[in-house]
């Protein structure tokens, strides 16, 4: 990415957020241009919305309650995992696997069936 995204957390969060990282805790289920939404599985299951254009953080939100006060382990989780699995592209580069429905692009990213 442009910037080193790991500033905009407190070490303690970025280690805990690192941590549900390797253990395999974020599932992406959307990731369309710029956006990327993934589900982060803790205590309860978290919805994080990240925007990343030009490969940098322009926002972020998570449904969790620390994220009200400022950004949390479940951010910091699903930046890990869009780093590691270079999906933190432009929109440019995303251009031919795109559609205009953004459902039919979260179904094409599901698993298959084991």
């Amino acid at each position: 990415m442009d910037q080193d995204w790991r500033d905009l957390f407190l070490p303690h969060i970025l280690t805990r957020g690192k941590k549900y990282w390797e253990e395999g805790k974020v599932n992406f289920y959307l990731v369309h241009g710029n956006r990327v939404a993934a589900s982060i599985h803790g205590t309860q299951d978290y919805q994080v919305e990240l925007d990343l254009p030009e490969g940098r953080v322009e926002d972020m939100k998570c449904t969790c309650p620390y994220a009200v006060r400022g950004n949390c382990k479940h951010m910091a989780a699903a930046l890990y995992a869009v780093e590691a699995e270079g999906i933190y592209l432009t929109a440019e580069d995303h251009t031919p696997e795109q559609t205009d429905n953004p459902w039919e692009e979260a179904i094409r990213n599901l698993p298959e069936a084991v």
